[in-house]
Parts: C-alpha cells; structure tokens; sequence
C-alpha cells in the first residue's frame, strides 16, 4: 500500500502508464479515501518494557496478599460488631453480632468505651442490658433508648447521642473502615442511584458545551468565582451572627463547631477571589479555547462509542474498590486467653498485624498507581479514536464518516499488545515523580546542583503537558513515553503560540464538568432521600440513618464519573489540537516534498509522509504548481478551528512585538 500511495504523490505527468496501472491507482486512492492510515503510522512494537516488567512484579506482589486474604481472611469478619477492647461480637446467641452503647450513669450520654453486643437494636426504652461501667468498675442495669441499626452497629436516633457517636466511635483506628462498609452494605442502592444522576448530569453538560461553548464558558466563570465567594460570604455572616434569621433558618440543627464554619466559609472566600484573578487573566485563551471545543463537539458526536468510555472506567474502579474493601476485611480475628470471673476463657479480638499494616501500605501504593494506568490507557485509548476520526476525509455534508468498526477494541488491544509498559511509566511519573521531580527543580532554583535536560524532562512529564500529550504521539510513532512526550511538545511548540495556556484555559471547563457532578449527583440523591418516605422513616427497612456519609459517598462516586467524562472530553480536546499542529507542520515541509519529487528523488521520502492528493488535484494541468498526489496537510481542520487557532496566532505574535 505504502508503494501505491507513493506513486499517486510520485507519479510524472509525462509518463501516460497502463490502463489498468491507472485504474488500480483509482481504486487504492478510492480505498484509502474511505480508510485513511494515520499519519506517520508505522508498524508498532513494544514499547518501555523495563516498566511493564516493574508492573507485572508489583501485580505478582499484590496477587500473593490477594492468596493470602482469601486463604486466611473472612470478609463475614466485617458483618460483626465489635464490643469492648475490640473483642468480636460472634457468639452463638448473637450470630448477627451487633454492638450498642449503653446510657451512662447520668442517663444524657453513652459510655463510649465499653460497648457491648446485642441480638437485635432496641427500638425503645421498655427493655434493660446488662453493661460494664469503667467509671465505677462494675456491671450495672441500664434502660434502652431507640436505635437503629446502621451496617452492625445500633446508632441512636436522638441526635445528640447521634452526634456523640459520631465524634468518638468512627474515628477510632478501624471505624472509617467499618462506617464506610455500613454504608456500602445497607445503601449500596443509593450509590448506584447517585452513578446514574452522576451520568445523565456530565452528559448534559457536555451537550451543552457542544450546543453553546460561548454561553457555558461565561456561565462556568461566573460559577466557579461568584458562587464560592457568595458561599463563602454567606457562611461567615451567618457564622458571627448567630441570632440572625439566615442563621437560624440554616444552622439550627448543623453538627459543624463555630471554628469550623469560620474555617470553610474563609477557604470558599479565597477561593473564589483566586479563581476570579485566573480567569480575568485567561479570558482570551478561552475565548480561544471554545472555537476548538466546536470541533470537539463535533468528534464526539459523529464518534459515538467514545461515549461509553466513562462507564468503562467507572466499572473497572468500583471493582478496585471491592478488591479494597475484601483485603482490608483480612485483618487477622487471634484467639487471646483472658481472666474472665476467676475462670480462663478464649475470646476474639480484632487486630492488624506489623505485617499486615505493610501489606496494607504496598496494596494502597499498588492501587493508587493502577488507577492511574487506567486513566492513562483511557487517555490512549481516545486519543486513537480521534486522530482517526480527524484525518477522515470530510463529506459533502462536513461530517467524517469512517468505515472502521469496534474502534474502541482495537484501540485497547494495540495498547495491550504493545504499550501496556508505556501506560506503566507514564501513571508512575505522573503519580511518584511529581515530588522528587519539583524537589530537586527546587534545588536548582537555589542554586544547588548542576542543570540537566533529563531532570527538566520529568518535571515536564510530571507536572506539564507533555505527560498528557505523549499519549497522543504513541499511536502516531509508537517511540515511548519519553520520547513520544518531548515530540509532542515540540510539535506543539513550534506551531501553536502558548499551546500550554490555551491547554490551561480548559480547566475552567474541567473543573465545572467535576463540580456540576459531584454536587449535583450529592444533593439530588440527599433531595431523593428526604422525599421519599421508606428512607427517612426508622421503621422502614430501608431507612438511612446516616445521611451525612450517603451525601458524601454519593459525591465521591460523583467525583469518580464526573472526571471520567471530563477525563474523555480533554483528552479529545488536546488530540484535535495535536493534530492540527501535526498538519501545520507538514505543511512548511510540502515544497521541499514537491521539489524532492521533481528532482526525481522521491525514494527519500518516508512513506509515512505520503498521503492522499488534494481534493481537486487530480491534474497538473487545473493546478499547475501542484504535483498529482502531493502531501495532504492542512485540508482536514474545520474552517472554524482553523480561524481560532489563526487569529490565537496573530495575537500572540502582536503581543510578542513580531
């Protein structure tokens, strides 16, 4: 293939050639037409295997602390209640093991540091247990209150012995662990619930991006700055007026201090005022910055399995999260003889071993740089997807109609196949190298240490564009992480003025996308909750004591799908961008292609720079200073995104005194 096309850019005009030679040009070029190569696509081949082979170690790491816990662990482990000195509630009268705290002496407050373990939560006050009471040293009778089961512990409905419990028992050393297994246990429903609104949230957005960029970016500017400000505001007024009616309308009931509110109402102040002061001095890159989310827009609409990309990540990360909670749940339960009434008895306690503290710290290490693999084959994964879509051959009707199927799925075998060691690499910089990198950047600031073009190379890959970019080049020249990265930026750099900040003007986007979905998937599934009569009554079994860690919960699986969608819309964005700078720089090379195939030296051209004649080229004699076949570069961006970038060009080049 790579000889036709070739000879359709090579071909001389004197030379008249068989019939039957023209007409299998005709048909190749018809072919390549509908099914377009990339450009500078080459053969591709494994790529940063000391990497991949790194991985492999970690994974063959974490698969003996997976054995381990399946051999010895019990998740049931976490189905239990846990009583005083962490002794298991997993008697054979009590096989549902769950834990209540006793009313103290004074019957307003619980003795927190004894509970015991009960067969079912009292609902109210007719019945007494029997409960140690450490301030006296002895058993004494104490009268019920109502409760409610929350996962395996009864949670009382006054609120404040609700508040009391909150302060002391879920934040010892394995209460976050066992509060946020009660939640996933009993209202899992409600999460998925938050996944779906989560969903239909992001994609709206999106639609609204592709609808009104313009319209978006003003609204998401007046968000992201008048909207913290305004909280923030609102918060410290009715923090240092306290008998104001603002306050007692919305803090009557609040379990948040004084010194709190102060704090977050200060935070959101500042917060707003730094977000106003970046995007008053940005306002031109994203007036720059919309022209390309058109084009975006446009791939992501006539490329529709793109789509889906975000559930597949959203999937792969829940699974993670139960992998987590099932090796946490290996927590080793010894048998300890103690002295219980002058007889020696066996009891069950919880504890975490040195040893499994440490297996511990590597999974959570090993998981936070899975994630990031991910995140980096999603980032490949799109990338391919829309430099095939952007170098089809547009129609009559503007759009770019191409003839490949399950894209997504080549997309994902080339990169298992052959870049699995890149995705490596790339998480692991992304996530390790951040701090040694601006360390020792810092250093050199200071005057220690000699410069290095390799140390500058990781701070880019750490902390610049050329991280994100490199995905962009690996499908293109399959050369590696390094290297694709430095390419990338070079190409970038010589043909797009400032490409960083135009880049950078996207985080207002990003940022809205995520926040829209975080808070938006919260507060719907807190509105849901309080409507709905079966989650807010304590008789009803699918009632939800704990509100404030569904809400956060909720805004945390928000979070988890709302980076993934905007993680799908950047990557597009900074492909399109990419690779109307990769044409741009064909482009300046086209003369020299033409006189070199003049000269009659065509054997020197690599094949990759071969392309598909112009449309309307199809003779020297309509357009005699262009060859038949000549390089096809600047043909495929839109009118519109041409024009942006342009005009983005000149003033730059106005600023820059040129």
């Amino acid at each position: 293939m790579a000889e036709s096309v070739r000879a359709m850019g090579l071909a001389d005009e004197t030379e008249d050639g068989d019939q039957t030679e023209k007409d299998d040009l005709d048909e190749e070029e018809e072919d390549l037409r509908k099914n377009p190569p990339l450009p500078g696509h080459v053969d591709h081949h494994c790529t940063d295997i000391p990497f991949l082979m790194l991985f492999l170690l970690a994974t063959a790491g974490i698969g003996w602390i997976s054995y381990d816990a399946i051999k010895h662990g019990n998740i049931h482990k976490l189905g239990h209640g846990y009583k005083q000195a962490m002794e298991v509630c997993r008697d054979a009268d009590f096989p549902e093991g769950k834990a209540f705290w006793c009313l103290n002496s004074t019957g307003n407050g619980l003795m927190l540091d004894s509970p015991i373990c009960v067969e079912k939560c009292p609902i109210d006050t007719r019945h007494h247990h029997k409960c140690w009471d450490s301030s006296e040293n002895m058993n004494r009778i104490v009268q019920d209150y109502p409760s409610h089961h929350f996962g395996y512990f009864c949670k009382p409905l006054d609120k404040a012995l609700k508040k009391e419990v909150h302060e002391y028992s879920f934040q010892q050393e394995k209460g976050v662990i066992l509060r946020l297994w009660g939640v996933l246990s009993r209202t899992w429903y409600v999460l998925v619930m938050g996944a779906v609104i989560t969903g239909l949230i992001g994609y709206f957005y999106i639609f609204l991006l592709f609808i009104s960029p313009e319209v978006v970016a003003a609204w998401c500017t007046v968000i992201l700055t008048v909207l913290p400000m305004g909280t923030g505001a609102f918060i410290l007024y009715t923090t240092s007026h306290p008998g104001s009616p603002l306050a007692a309308a919305f803090f009557e009931d609040t379990e948040y201090s004084t010194t709190e509110r102060y704090v977050a109402g200060t935070v959101l102040l500042v917060a707003g005022m730094i977000a106003a002061c970046i995007a008053s001095g940005q306002r031109k890159y994203i007036e720059a910055t919309t022209f390309c989310l058109d084009t975006a827009g446009d791939c992501l609409t006539e490329d529709a399995c793109g789509h889906q990309k975000p559930f597949n990540v959203a999937v792969f990360i829940a699974s993670l999260g139960f992998f987590v909670l099932f090796n946490l749940a290996s927590m080793n339960v010894v048998e300890t003889q103690v002295s219980i009434e002058a007889s020696v008895q066996k009891k069950e306690y919880i504890e975490w071993s040195t040893q499994a503290k440490c297996k511990l710290v590597f999974f959570l290490i090993y998981l936070i740089w899975v994630e990031e693999t991910v995140v980096a084959t999603s980032r490949y994964v799109m990338a391919y997807a829309t430099e095939v879509w952007y170098f089809t051959e547009p129609g009559e009707d503007g759009r770019r109609e191409r003839s490949y199927t399950c894209l997504l799925l080549e997309a994902y075998w080339n990169v298992l196949r052959y870049h699995s060691g890149s995705m490596a690499m790339g998480s692991f910089i992304y996530v390790f190298g951040r701090i040694p990198a601006n360390v020792v950047r810092l250093l050199r600031h200071c005057g220690f240490g000699a410069q290095c073009c390799y140390i500058d190379i990781l701070y880019n890959m750490a902390f610049g564009a050329s991280g994100s970019f490199a995905y962009m080049d690996l499908p293109l020249t399959s050369t590696g992480y390094f290297r694709g990265g430095v390419r990338a930026l070079q190409v970038l750099s010589g043909e797009i003025a400032n490409v960083h900040r135009l880049q950078g003007a996207l985080w207002i986007f990003h940022l809205a996308g995520v926040g829209v979905c975080t808070v938006g998937a919260a507060y719907s599934v807190n509105g849901i909750i309080d409507v709905v009569p079966s989650f807010s009554d304590p008789s009803s079994d699918l009632f939800i004591w704990d509100t404030s860690t569904v809400f956060i919960s909720t805004g945390l699986v928000g979070l988890l799908i709302g980076r993934s969608i905007m993680l799908v819309f950047d990557t597009v964005f900074d492909t399109i961008i990419y690779c109307y700078a990769l044409e741009m720089r064909r482009q300046k090379h086209e003369s020299l292609l033409r006189m070199m195939a003049a000269d009659g030296d065509g054997d020197g051209i690599p094949d990759y720079l071969c392309f598909l004649p112009r449309p309307g080229d199809s003779s020297d004699e309509e357009n005699p200073d262009m060859l038949p076949g000549t390089l096809l570069t600047g043909s495929f961006a839109p009118n519109r995104l041409m024009a942006a970038l342009s005009l983005h060009r000149q003033k730059h080049q106005q600023q820059e005194g040129y």
